[in-house]
């Protein structure tokens, strides 16, 4: 005798529940007892039970369906018996007549329930998710038979808060740097100790400011563009390179920036909106930079090299990711600012 797969009561004041998943397909066999479906409310989800072993038939509610407590949504068929479909009932309006009619076309056949692998959880490890807001069901267990154990929840509290998707794109191109090279012996024979560095972050501020948009941030999915212009650089740290940060430097004189940099912290709590990576003193001609978080556009510098007919260049590499800047705005950006080093006096100015 055939049995009826009933949506069970979760409590008086719940009536209606979410159709999560089936563990079977129509025709599996089930055996009584065992996890056939899940259900949700607002508050719980539920693994429901088949009421009876046999063959699971007739299913009328497809995961993600809202169904109504104690209505039948499947049927189990007992050992060898056959299950006819369900004949509708037809009001007088519906009911045949003897007038010819064209055969209507057969509708396609219903998709296939999803069907779901149980997932095993310990009843510590539960509470423990359950207490800490934890989607459990998205963990990977290690216990017994994949089982989900507590120090399965453990390691997913104990991870990074948030490990971000890198998607950086580099523009590369070299700059005439004749005249800045010129500016720099000129303000050191005039007794300013100048240095590239401080150049470079001023520089930059005056292209920013004609390109705000690079002035920017992106932390998760959120783009924040900045009015206040917090420019980092990379400083050496023993065997590395840390970033320092300094901040608001739209704000700062050629001689305020050099004093900073004599003391430039990298544990500043000031965010870089942009940064520089001067790796020229280290040598190198030219570098991919890498972007830091929080994920903002970064400018590499190579070395200052010597060319014919006593000019100098300079490579310049900018990275950025493509959901914060676009590339045609940083490949101008790019080339303004290569411009803009031809004549560095006057972009001071």
């Amino acid at each position: 005798m055939a049995t009826d797969v009933i949506v069970p009561p979760l409590g008086t004041t719940v009536d209606t529940l979410t159709l999560i998943a089936w563990y079977k397909q129509e025709g599996d066999a089930v055996l009584k007892d065992e996890p056939l479906f899940v259900v949700e409310t607002d508050k719980a989800t539920l693994d429901v039970e088949a009421p009876a072993s046999g063959k699971l038939h007739s299913l009328s509610a497809q995961a993600g369906d809202s169904v109504t407590a104690l209505s039948r949504i499947a049927v189990i068929s007992a050992e060898g018996e056959v299950i006819k479909p369900p004949t509708p009932n037809l009001s007088p309006k519906q009911a045949p007549t003897t007038k010819a009619e064209a055969p209507k076309p057969t509708p396609p056949p219903p998709p296939k329930p999803t069907s779901l692998k149980r997932i095993f959880i310990s009843p510590r490890a539960k509470r423990l998710a359950e207490s800490r807001q934890v989607v459990w069901q998205s963990l990977k267990g290690t216990g017994p038979e994949g089982a989900i154990v507590e120090r399965d929840v453990n390691v997913y509290l104990e991870r990074p808060a948030f490990t971000p998707t890198l998607l950086p794109v580099t523009l590369t191109t070299e700059a005439e740097v004749t005249e800045l090279v010129a500016l720099k012996e000129r303000l050191q024979t005039m007794g300013a100790g100048v240095s590239y560095e401080a150049l470079w972050m001023l520089l930059l501020v005056r292209a920013l400011k004609g390109y705000p948009k690079m002035n920017a941030t992106l932390e998760r999915d959120t783009v924040t563009h900045w009015e206040p212009i917090h420019l980092g650089i990379t400083v050496e740290e023993g065997d590395d390179l840390r970033l320092a940060v300094l901040p608001n430097t739209d704000k700062q004189s050629l001689k305020t920036v050099l004093q900073a940099l004599e003391l430039m912290p990298t544990d500043s709590p000031e965010k870089p909106t942009f940064a520089i990576t001067n790796l020229g003193e280290l040598g190198i001609d030219s570098f991919t930079p890498v972007v830091a978080m929080p994920n903002c556009p970064l400018l590499g510098i190579g070395r200052i090299k010597p060319q014919n007919g006593g000019n100098y260049s300079v490579w310049l590499s900018l990275t950025f990711d493509p959901r914060l800047v676009g590339s045609g705005l940083a490949a101008r950006f790019l080339n303004s600012f290569a411009k803009s080093l031809q004549n560095p006096l006057f972009a001071l100015l």
